[in-house]
Parts: structure tokens; C-alpha cells; sequence
């Protein structure tokens, strides 16, 4: 692994014409410290980590302003590094049963408008997501937690086919607002479960969804997820992260995550779901 320090934050005016404050930036320290933190690239659920975050400190700048300092290590090609259980990455905290999570390619008001249809039809919160990247991907996206091997029952038990169909267009029509601005654009429901007394972060991502693609997610993959699950992640303690795609035909595997944020490319799968390229 290569390992270097790099500015994670700092208290200066951003490009979005935001600061955060000193207290944000010892607080970012202390989440660093506490566990471990991944390296995405530009925020993009679909790629891997391509590292981690290992320690952090605060240190003043020559102009008086403050910054987070990161020591990160990047995997290599081909690396699959010892498993180092003395921390876990942190998994995203779901309050309640559902939400709705955008970012800032959804602050439109139009695009504001169906969401708050969207969550009141699901009679869920909405939470904005500040994504501090170049060229952040559009990313809507469902959070909900659930038992184990119950993902799609916990869609499905609040949800009438008449609410569904309205949620389907509603979707729809968001998407389209999104086609006609960007080609690069993803939905993506993310489950949270308890395995074993850990808790396991299960993605399902579709890129430049249609109603097609929306219905296949919620009427066959959810339920296709919970079976590959179900053989898989008790035998697989290490494992803080599933992701899939879920955007064609047949749920396809696309990585794990060990909870020392290594990726894992290979998944043993069965139920009729192919694998990378298959």
C-alpha cells in the first residue's frame, strides 16, 4: 500500500461558497480516529475504495485558517492486504425504516417538488447530502433498514400497488429531468441489515434508471438480494458491504467491502445471478 498525508478539509471558503468551522474540522479528526474512513472516487457508489484513511490530526494553516490533515493508504493492484479487525468503517446511520437521500443535482424546484410527492406517498423524511467533489455523480437514493433476508419485505409492507405505481411515475419523471441534463446519473437503494450482530451496508444501484429498470429493482432484485445474502454473509463475517448492480435483466454482483475497507471482487454466487460481465 502507498501512504501519504492529504488535506481532507479545511475552514476556507469552498467552491460551493461554504466553510466549515474549526469544531467541523476536529470533529471530521475525530470520526478518522474512531474508524476507518474509505476513499471513494468523486462519490461514486459504483467504483470501489481505492483506499482508506487511517489516522488524522488538525493543523493550523500559515493564513490562520485550520485544516484536516488525513494519512491515507491506497491499494495497489492486485493487493488484498492482511484483514485488520482493530477498527471497522463506519456504516450509515438509518434512524428510520426509510428515506430519501439527494444531492445537489436534485435542489431544483422542480426536482424538489416530486421528492416531497415521493416521501409523501412513503410517509418518509428527505435528507440533503453535501458532496465535496469535482464532478460528483447524481445519486438518489433510498435508505432503509431491515431484518435479515428481508429486504424486500420491508419496501413492500407499507406500500399498496396503487402507492407503488404513483412512486413509479413520480420516479419517473425525476429521472427524466435528469436524462435531459446528464447521461451519468444513479438510483440507488441501500439497505442496511444485522448479520450476526454486525451491521452489513447492502447497495443496489441502477445507472440511468427507467420505469423498467425501477420496477425490476423493486418486484424481482430486492428479492434476489436476500437469497445471495442469506449463503453468503453469515459465512463471511468480515464483510461490512454488498454492492449490486441492479440495473439490467439479472442482479449481477459488482464488489464487497471488508470492514477494514478492502475491496473484495469475487462473491460465490447461485439463484440464477451472474457475475461481473457475465
Amino acid at each position: 500500500m502507498k501512504r501519504a498525508k492529504v488535506v481532507m478539509a479545511t475552514s476556507h471558503v469552498d467552491a460551493h461558497r461554504e466553510r466549515l468551522a474549526p469544531e467541523a474540522i476536529r470533529s471530521l479528526v475525530d470520526q478518522v480516529r474512531a474508524a476507518y474512513v474509505p476513499l471513494w472516487v468523486e462519490h461514486d457508489p459504483r467504483i470501489p475504495p481505492r483506499g482508506r484513511v487511517v489516522d488524522a490530526y488538525v493543523e493550523e494553516r500559515d493564513d490562520g485558517e485550520w485544516a484536516a490533515i488525513g494519512i491515507v493508504e491506497e491499494f495497489e493492484a492486485g493487493e488484498r492486504p492482511a484483514f485488520d479487525d482493530a477498527r471497522r468503517m463506519k456504516i450509515r446511520n438509518v434512524e428510520h425504516d426509510l428515506g430519501i437521500h439527494f444531492d445537489r443535482s436534485y435542489r431544483d424546484r422542480q426536482s424538489q417538488a416530486l421528492i416531497a410527492d415521493i416521501a409523501q406517498l412513503l410517509h418518509v423524511e428527505v435528507h440533503p447530502e453535501g458532496k465535496k467533489a469535482l464532478e460528483p455523480v447524481s445519486v438518489l437514493t433510498f435508505v432503509a433498514k431491515a431484518a435479515f433476508g428481508k429486504i424486500a419485505e420491508a419496501f413492500w409492507s407499507n406500500v399498496s400497488d396503487d402507492t407503488y405505481a404513483a412512486i413509479k411515475r413520480k420516479l419517473g419523471l425525476l429521472f427524466g429531468r435528469r436524462r435531459a441534463k446528464t447521461d451519468d446519473y444513479v438510483f440507488r437503494y441501500t439497505c442496511i441489515v444485522v448479520v450476526g450482530g454486525r451491521q452489513v451496508e447492502v447497495d443496489f444501484l441502477a445507472t440511468a434508471p427507467s420505469e423498467e429498470r425501477i420496477e425490476r429493482i423493486f418486484k424481482q432484485h430486492l428479492a434476489a438480494g436476500d437469497r445471495i445474502l442469506q449463503n453468503y454473509l453469515p459465512s463471511h463475517p468480515e464483510v461490512a458491504r454488498v454492492v449490486f448492480d441492479a440495473g439490467g435483466p439479472k442482479l449481477k454482483f459488482s464488489y464487497a467491502v471488508r470492514a477494514d475497507v478492502v475491496p473484495i471482487f469475487e462473491m460465490p454466487l447461485d439463484d440464477g445471478s451472474e457475475r461481473p460481465g457475465a
